[in-house]
């Protein structure tokens, strides 16, 4: 049973956060850092209650060898420790894992450099347990256009055969960090639901990762799920990371397309400085306005006190179950094979 002695919310909060099925979509997880971090993550994770992760394993500055080993010492670890956690394969093992008090896990790409081009690798990488995929990390890439390009080109040629095959495995597609235009193009072309793992509505704060009303609608529309984000820039202009604040995000959408298509993600980066100088280096020194190597990030702790700003704002147990993680692991069963 999760340690909930120090979560400092009410019973009726309490007693609905252990009951849910709490899961977050994006945990960035590559060795960025201080190990000793990585490994004190997922404790404080399950602490805070939440029973599934999803862990960002490569992008769109890995190729196949490095990523194939990257996946293949993280499913070595998890697979070698059964008493704590279930790599999770199918919507079942989800629950599964909730059921026996372990961590489920689940692998995702932010990006689509993993493939090098080549379709067929989608298939393996699904097999190994990746579960989705972002399209493209912030800029061009050969499947279309980041979030930070001005020309907001959309999809290649190639990406709309992505879209096809990520369709036939079974793989999520995901639209986070990924341009409006190209975004829509692979909703559009998507026959799944599609989802943005972790990005917030612009419009409740404008920042070129936040998503706009078309997309949240559009996402909406095809069954999908958006998931909130916990990093101060994409939260709001004054620095504030807290539950207030990423329940103000939850709110504006599930107001928007309403709460079966709303999600968590808080991005929650165990090492910020050593990600900050990453993400410096490979920017050329140029980031967006408002990164900064001190930027506050939403803890895992703090998903507790979300449950609790749920309850007291008016939601119903039923819908804020369904933001917790029941809304991720409903696409899932419908996307997954």
């Amino acid at each position: 049973m999760a340690d909930n002695g120090n979560w400092e919310i009410s019973k009726e909060a309490t007693r609905l956060h252990h009951e849910a099925f709490v899961c977050d979509f994006t945990l960035p997880y590559t060795d960025l850092g201080d190990h000793r971090k990585k490994m004190e993550t997922l404790p404080r994770f399950k602490a805070a209650g939440v029973n599934c992760v999803s862990l960002s394993l490569g992008g769109d500055t890995g190729g196949i060898a490095d990523t194939m080993k990257l996946i293949a010492r993280e499913r070595a670890y998890f697979l070698r420790r059964p008493e704590s956690y279930v790599l999770v394969q199918t919507s079942q093992d989800m629950s599964r894992a909730q059921a026996e008090d372990r961590m489920g896990v689940i692998f995702h790409f932010q990006g689509t450099d993993p493939l090098q081009g080549s379709l067929e690798m989608v298939e393996t990488y699904y097999t190994l347990g990746v579960r989705h995929m972002l399209l493209a990390y912030n800029v061009r890439n050969p499947v279309g256009d980041g979030c930070f390009e001005p020309e907001d080109s959309g999809l290649s040629m190639f990406g709309k055969r992505l879209i096809g095959e990520m369709n036939r495995v079974g793989m999520l597609v995901d639209g986070s960090h990924t341009g409006r235009r190209s975004s829509l193009e692979a909703m559009e072309c998507s026959e799944s639901p599609c989802i943005f793992s972790h990005a917030n509505p612009s419009g409740l704060h404008q920042h070129p990762r936040n998503i706009t009303d078309e997309q949240i609608r559009a996402c909406a529309e095809t069954g999908g799920v958006v998931g909130i984000l916990g990093i101060s820039n994409m939260l709001g202009s004054d620095g504030d990371v807290s539950a207030r604040r990423i329940v103000e995000h939850i709110d504006y959408c599930v107001q928007l397309v309403g709460p079966d298509h709303v999600g968590l993600s808080l991005d929650f980066v165990f090492d910020p400085e050593a990600t900050y100088l990453w993400a410096l280096a490979q920017a050329g020194g140029n980031l967006p306005t408002g990164y900064s190597v001190d930027m506050p990030l939403t803890p895992p702790e703090c998903y507790p006190q979300i449950t609790e700003r749920l309850l007291g704002i008016g939601y119903q147990p039923t819908d804020i179950g369904k933001v917790l993680g029941g809304n991720w692991r409903r696409v899932s069963s419908q996307v997954w094979k």
